[in-house]
C-alpha cells in the first residue's frame, strides 16, 4: 500500500528541516525503534546531494516500515 504523497513529502522534509509539526509521534519515534542512531534534521554540514540521498533511503525505510499498517487502514476503510 502506497501512502498519502502530503505523508511521504512530511517525512522527506522532516527529515532534512526537523520540522514535525504535522506528523504524528510514531512517525518520528521509528528512527529509534529501528535502531538508527540519528536525530532529525541531517546536518547542514554534508554535501547537499548526500542530505537528499539520505533523506530518500531513510524515507524508503520509512514506508517500508509502515506499509503494513497502511494496507491494514485501507483494508479497513473498504470493509466500512
Amino acid at each position: 500500500m502506497t501512502p498519502e504523497f502530503k505523508k511521504v513529502y512530511a517525512h522527506y522534509n522532516y527529515l532534512l528541516t526537523g520540522e514535525r509539526s504535522v506528523l504524528a509521534e510514531e512517525d518520528t519515534a521509528w528512527l529509534d525503534n529501528e535502531g538508527y542512531q540519528f536525530v532529525p534534521p541531517i546536518p547542514e554540514s554534508a554535501p547537499l546531494a548526500d542530505r537528499l540521498m539520505l533523506a530518500g533511503r531513510l524515507t524508503t525505510y520509512y514506508c517500508r516500515h509502515r506499509h503494513n499498517d497502511w494496507s491494514g487502514d485501507c483494508f479497513a476503510a473498504l470493509q466500512d
